[in-house]
């Protein structure tokens, strides 16, 4: 009689033998399947650029999977993949290094491929903007055979600007964090704030100032606003409202005021709360003079909006009384308040204003500079006389400029302090820069066009070369015909400069991709991409998305030939 085990054992070689050879080769690749599908997929990333060439991608512990492009200027590209219910997405976004504001304008191409094939195609391409405040680009994978992706990318505009550290000044600011003191321009703090002023007008240079339980990232937005770090201000908004109103720095106070008064996203109701919360009153007395002047206010308060409970009986009598009557008895349009920021004479300025000032000597002439100004645009191309006095040092190129812009040294000087100072009210120019004017000025004839391109080159001007290397290839395809032709064009241009125009013109991405003429970034950040194609992701009711630039506004307001008169 045989045992319990041999019974099983002869039972289950039975079984096995009983099972089909099929059967089992499927559960074997079903098996297979099962655990190929449960390995995530790898994808293989690559990036160029025309201002870093082909970028070596870094391993990043942060993504796995995924690459860390560094890129000049203190900027990384992250590439990295995502699942979502069985689903792969690739995330390219930007990060910034070290504390800064950044912004990049690209036009970007992306490759996708096979592992096995060399050959990558471009299956789409779009204007983006990269920046440590946008979304991210997300980019669906519609093809199980996608394992490669390359990104092609030109720039259009960089902006870069690092935050100061704050090592260099008069005088230090001690925070009760326990971290480092910051070091700062007393007569700059002053310029900005009569409160300040008052405090400083006795400390000596060197000394240590307590700024009590003001938190050190408060204090640190007011900072990047008086030393015109290019950041907008509702990066922190509230932080930096208490910063400004903790020292009562009226320069930024009236940008803030201004800023949540025309902020088109709340409705008046909202603003007023926002404001009584934020504690800035001159904000609400705005709000209240523009309401009764235009009529909305008696609307408000026929909906039964009740200023004094929500803003509180203080605030109601106080400020918001006050400012209806005014409106009451002012011309529309008449300014509820006028500017806390004088006007600055640097010829003759007031004893306090030359306290804090360093004489510039021009031909015998004299400029007080606010000393904090004059710390942030530097000394260097000054010489200094035996009392502290600077004189300007004036090259031989300078001086043929200035005549023949018919200029004395002395005005030019005295606009480009005078726009340095609070309010920048005493240049009358429509840009901040005048690269960026000359970017947004269309070039109507080759000539423009070469002597924005020289412009670029003789300032190092890489925005608007860029810019002008856009128009090149996309909107200004026959003025740029013309001007490669011009004798001009191979005497007053370097030889890479006319080598990267004739690429741009001859070879230019735009040519066959003429989402990337624009120099406006899209908003359509979710993509999608196979092997043979790919786009924006398709979204409901796209029809009633259309604008201007999409071919879909014909349905509202013709076609081409309806808006130009043309064919009639």
């Amino acid at each position: 009689m045989s045992s319990p085990k041999e019974e099983l054992s002869e039972l289950s070689a039975s079984t096995a033998n009983s099972i089909p050879p099929a059967v089992y080769i499927a559960n074997q690749q079903s098996a297979q399947a099962a655990a190929e599908q449960s390995k995530p997929r790898e994808f293989r990333f690559a990036l160029q650029t025309d201002d870093d060439g082909v970028v070596k991608g870094q391993y990043d512990s942060r993504f796995p999977g995924g690459c860390c492009f560094p890129l000049r200027k203190n900027v990384n590209l992250l590439v990295y993949p995502v699942q979502n219910d069985g689903r792969y997405s690739i995330i390219l976004k930007g990060e910034n290094r070290i504390p800064m504001e950044w912004s990049y304008i690209i036009q970007m191409r992306i490759r996708t491929g096979h592992e096995k094939s060399r050959v990558m195609t471009v299956v789409d391409a779009d204007v983006f903007e990269l920046g440590n405040r946008e979304e991210p680009i997300v980019i669906d994978i519609n093809d199980p055979y996608v394992e490669k992706l390359r990104f092609d990318i030109r720039f259009i505009r960089q902006m870069n600007d690092p935050f100061p550290v704050y090592d260099h000044g008069n005088v230090e600011l001690r925070f009760n964090d326990g971290q480092p003191n910051l070091r700062v321009h007393k007569e700059l703090l002053a310029l900005h704030s009569t409160y300040m002023a008052e405090h400083l007008q006795n400390v000596e240079d060197g000394s240590i100032l307590e700024m009590g339980n003001t938190p050190r990232s408060c204090f640190l937005e007011v900072l990047h606003q008086i030393y015109r770090i290019q950041r907008p201000i509702w990066a922190d908004f509230r932080a930096l409202t208490f910063g400004a109103l903790a020292y009562q720095v009226q320069t930024v106070i009236e940008v803030l005021v201004q800023h949540l008064v025309n902020y088109d996203r709340f409705s008046l109701e909202q603003k007023l709360i926002e404001a009584s919360r934020l504690q800035l009153i001159d904000a609400i007395g705005e709000l209240a003079f523009r309401a009764e002047q235009n009529g909305s206010w008696s609307y408000l308060i026929g909906r039964g909006f009740d200023a004094a409970e929500e803003l509180g009986e203080p605030i109601y009598h106080m400020v918001i009384c006050p400012a209806i009557v005014k409106a009451k008895y002012s011309q529309f349009g008449e300014p509820y308040k006028k500017s806390v920021i004088p006007e600055y004479n640097l010829g003759s300025p007031s004893l306090e204003e030359q306290r804090m000032a360093c004489p510039l000597v021009i031909s015998g002439r004299t400029l007080w500079v606010n000393r904090g100004v004059l710390m942030l645009c530097g000394t260097e191309r000054f010489g200094r006389g035996n009392c502290g006095e600077l004189y300007p040092l004036v090259t031989g190129a300078l001086q043929e400029a200035l005549s023949a812009a018919k200029v004395d040294l002395y005005d030019a000087l005295e606009a480009l302090f005078l726009y340095l100072y609070p309010g920048q009210k005493t240049i009358r120019i429509e840009f901040e820069e005048l690269e960026l004017m000359l970017a947004d000025e269309p070039p109507f004839t080759p000539q423009i066009l070469l002597d924005h391109l020289m412009y670029a080159e003789n300032y190092g001007l890489e925005n608007l070369r860029r810019m002008c290397l856009l128009r090149v290839e996309g909107s200004c395809q026959a003025i740029a015909a013309q001007m490669v032709n011009l004798p001009e064009f191979q005497q007053v241009l370097s030889a890479r400069t006319r080598q990267m125009v004739l690429d741009r013109h001859c070879s230019g991405w735009a040519l066959s991709w003429t989402k990337l003429w624009s120099k406006v970034p899209t908003k359509r950040l979710v993509r999608g991409v196979t092997n043979d194609v790919g786009g924006p992701k398709p979204c409901e009711l796209e029809n009633a998305l259309h604008t201007f630039r999409c071919g879909g506004s014909d349905m509202a307001f013709g076609g081409r030939s309806a808006v130009l008169g043309a064919g009639q």
